[in-house]
């Protein structure tokens, strides 16, 4: 074809579409869709994959034995503080038994050794008291022997004389203190036995019963005490049933008949309460029931370690009465050497008594000096004071931590939630590396996502976010991210460079039906920009390297070049060329060119992401 030919072909063609586009406008313009430049917030959306997270309690208990009670089971609720698990506690109850008596032994020798201290302290500063008092007599007596006596030594003399006779009275009263509290020690002492003795009795014969279990004579004696009761119940519900007929005849009061009610009552309830008996009885022991007279029967027996232990109490009186009665010699002795002083006095002296009187004192001397020797040694008796506290002190620590492994044998929740795993069965050995049960705390759930490092800047603490799962696949959970990780972390896809930083997430109402583990989807619109000037991105058109839209004009489509900035696929924004209001085409520009004559109609608005949107829970 030649180029001639081509060129008339080509005139025809634009002729053609000059002569369309004159007619189009004739009958009124070409038709087109436009919509107004606006200025608004310029948002993107943003989303990414997470995890649903929980607190998991692996619960195992503190102390190690099989495993006695369970209560509870997969998908049950545990609540804080609640009784899950007991362990096997017949040795740990042993322990704190034997604990106990092993306190009370310790307390009861410390008892006895400051009984001692004291009693030791008291004798040997009588000793030295009487010892000083008998020198200064005696001393007294010699300068008396030398110098002949005085009227006011005399009278001091017999002051003294007085002043002793009422230490010896006070001796006597304590004497007969002692006494009364070392018989009242012996009474109690023998009564704590013989209780503690019949509690061990009746313990032991209560654990044998339940061991053997019931006799047929008593499930026999059960059996007639029911049919007794059965036909008891039978006769008052005749009763009842005739006293009504009598009292809608008007032949008996209301009284009557509800008294006639009270009996029926009364006589279903022993008949129910038979029928328990027999039940029970037929059954046999609970080991549970077995377990606690076990119990009971350690428990008696501490009872009896313990009205052991008040036999030493009366050994304790024992002592204090012989102190007592030491201390009542020792005031005697110094009331007759005060009255042998006064006598003395009055006799007058001689040669021979100044000599005597002299070795009277020497001996004193001696005495007072032996006195104050043995009241040093009461350190000796400090000594076993100090051993004996030591070991109270020991016990009670060993009685705590039997106490405690006790303690430790009821395995409560730490938290409320619910059971997610049962790892052991009744019967199986646990310890504190042997969990029990896993708990899941169903009250504090959240999602761990993973976001792309280059897009962590449009996340921020605080944002609103939505959370969707395929297995509710109708339903938007409302989140808020709670916190941004630190640090990008390695993605872990083949040998992808690329990052991801873990993003935490708290999940709104409706949280309780995700459970851990379970994928979800977060979806988020962040903002670009806070205020621009936006168009439809289907408005702009490229021509090489420049941009453009048709603005319409008086009916005309104005071709207008303009420069872009952001667009998120659905809206760009205008940074020049034009303004807000400018109608811009978006449908049918295809079909136009600069100048030409459009009928114009309004596009639908299209849908936009709002900003921190979420959808209900």
């Amino acid at each position: 074809m030649s180029r001639k030919v081509l060129v008339i072909a080509g005139a025809v063609v634009l002729a053609i579409i000059v002569a369309a586009a004159a007619l189009h406008a004739r009958a009124g313009g070409v038709p087109v869709e436009f919509a107004e430049a606006r200025t608004a917030p310029l948002v993107t959306p943003l989303s990414t994959d997470g995890v649903v997270e929980s607190i998991e309690v692996d619960l195992a208990p503190e102390a190690s034995g099989s495993l006695r009670e369970l209560y509870v089971h997969e998908g049950a609720t545990v609540t804080l503080g609640e009784v899950v698990a007991l362990v096997s506690d017949e040795k740990a109850q042993a322990a704190v038994a034997e604990a106990k008596a092993a306190l009370q032994a310790a307390e009861a020798e410390v008892e006895i050794a400051s009984a001692d201290l004291d009693r030791q302290r008291g004798e040997s500063k009588a000793a030295v008291d009487g010892a000083q008092a008998t020198e200064k007599i005696e001393k007294a007596q010699l300068d008396k022997a030398r110098s002949g006596p005085l009227g006011y030594e005399i009278a001091r003399a017999e002051a003294a004389v007085e002043a002793a006779r009422a230490d010896v009275w006070a001796a006597e009263a304590g004497v007969e203190a002692a006494r009364a509290a070392l018989k009242q020690a012996e009474k109690s002492a023998a009564a704590q036995k013989r209780m503690a003795g019949g509690e061990l009795a009746a313990a032991q014969a209560r654990l044998e019963q339940l061991t053997e279990g019931p006799r047929a004579q008593e499930i026999e004696q059960a059996r007639a005490a029911l049919d007794a009761a059965r036909a008891e119940a039978t006769n008052r519900e005749r009763q009842y049933e005739r006293a009504g007929r009598l009292h809608a005849q008007g032949a008996i009061s209301k009284a009557e008949l509800d008294d006639a009610q009270a009996a029926m009552l009364s006589a279903k309830a022993n008949r129910e309460a038979r029928t328990q008996a027999l039940e029970l009885l037929r059954e046999g022991s609970r080991s549970e029931d077995i377990a606690a007279a076990r119990g009971s029967v350690e428990a008696a027996r501490g009872t009896v370690a313990e009205a052991e232990a008040s036999s030493e109490l009366v050994e304790v009186r024992r002592k204090e009465l012989t102190a007592s009665e030491a201390r009542l010699r020792q005031a005697k002795a110094i009331l007759e050497q005060n009255r042998q002083y006064v006598l003395l006095l009055v006799s007058g002296t001689r040669e021979e008594d100044v000599k005597a009187q002299e070795q009277k004192l020497a001996l004193a001397k001696a005495q007072k000096d032996a006195a104050r020797t043995s009241f040093k040694a009461t350190e000796a008796a400090i000594h076993r004071l100090s051993v004996a506290i030591a070991r109270q002190k020991q016990a009670r620590a060993t009685l705590q931590a039997a106490s405690t492994t006790l303690a430790e044998t009821v395995v409560k929740s730490p938290t409320n939630g619910v059971v997610s795993v049962k790892h052991v069965d009744v019967g199986a050995i646990v310890g504190p590396q042997v969990p029990i049960v896993t708990i899941v705390n169903r009250e504090d759930v959240w999602v761990m996502a993973d976001v792309d490092d280059e897009d962590i800047s449009r996340i921020r603490e605080g944002q609103v976010v939505r959370v969707l799962c395929e297995a509710y696949p109708d339903r938007v959970f409302a989140g808020k991210v709670e916190s941004v990780g630190g640090a990008a972390l390695p993605k872990g896809v083949g040998r992808v460079k690329a990052k991801i930083v873990r993003v935490r997430i708290s999940v709104a109402g409706g949280a309780e039906v995700l459970k851990p583990g379970m994928a979800v989807d977060i979806a988020a619109d962040t903002q670009l920009k806070d205020q621009a000037l936006l168009v439809p991105a289907d408005a702009v058109f490229e021509e090489g390297a420049d941009s453009f839209v048709y603005v319409i004009k008086q009916g005309l489509a104005t071709k207008v070049k303009v420069e872009t900035g952001f667009s998120n696929y659905t809206q760009t924004e205008i940074l020049g060329g034009v303004v807000a209001g400018d109608r811009v085409v978006v449908s049918g520009k295809d079909a136009i060119s600069d100048g030409v004559r459009v009928r114009a109609r309004k596009a639908p608005e299209p849908e936009q992401p709002v900003t921190g949107a979420a959808g209900p829970g």
